[in-house]
């Protein structure tokens, strides 16, 4: 874990969330570690990044309520600029799990309609 510090690229926290996320439980140090980083890095982040880790955080079934509510108002800013991929996280990082606002419910739900 003392090796998770800013000279990590993005790219690699990212996978790394990826490949944990599902036995993420015995790993909860290095997730909170993460969201530390994610958090001071979010001015650069990318869209595809955020919703990337949102759907990480969920399936881990880790992260904090703070965190979802900085990732989700990034997405909420810029809804307009996803992607079906993106979309597809958001779902499984927002409206699967119950993390997400009403707002993005029912910003998400014409678009899962129209989907199916």
């Amino acid at each position: 874990m003392d090796l998770l510090d800013d000279r990590v690229p993005t790219y690699d926290i990212l996978r790394i969330l990826q490949t944990f996320s599902e036995i993420a439980k015995n790993f909860g140090p290095i997730f909170q570690k993460i969201e530390f980083l994610l958090l001071k890095w979010f001015e650069q982040l990318t869209i595809e990044q955020i919703t990337c880790a949102a759907c990480a955080y969920s399936i881990a079934g880790l992260g904090s309520d703070k965190f979802f509510m900085v990732l989700e108002k990034e997405v909420l800013r810029n809804f307009q600029n996803l992607d079906v991929i993106s979309d597809k996280e958001i779902c499984r990082g927002f409206i699967y799990p119950i993390r997400g606002s009403n707002d993005i419910f029912a910003l998400m739900l014409p678009r899962i309609m129209a989907k199916f």
